[in-house]
């Protein structure tokens, strides 16, 4: 299986169904500041309506700027 390299340390792919679904959001929000350094990562489980539907994401990505 294909790894992960940042900044000097190894990411491992999982199985969809090896982990639950709440563990790998904190696993995600945990490891953010090495994988995603210019974002604020937090759980984020709210309705949100677009042209393309409703969905309920699990987490929210913030550019530390605000520009994104």
């Amino acid at each position: 299986m294909a790894r992960l390299l940042v900044d000097g340390q190894w990411f491992d792919p999982v199985q969809a169904d090896s982990i639950y679904e709440s563990d790998l959001e904190d696993l995600i929000i945990k490891q953010a500041p090495v994988i995603y350094p210019n974002y604020r990562v937090m759980k984020y489980k709210r309705v949100i309506n677009s042209e393309y539907g409703t969905a309920i994401p699990d987490l929210a990505f913030i550019e530390k700027d605000y520009k994104a």
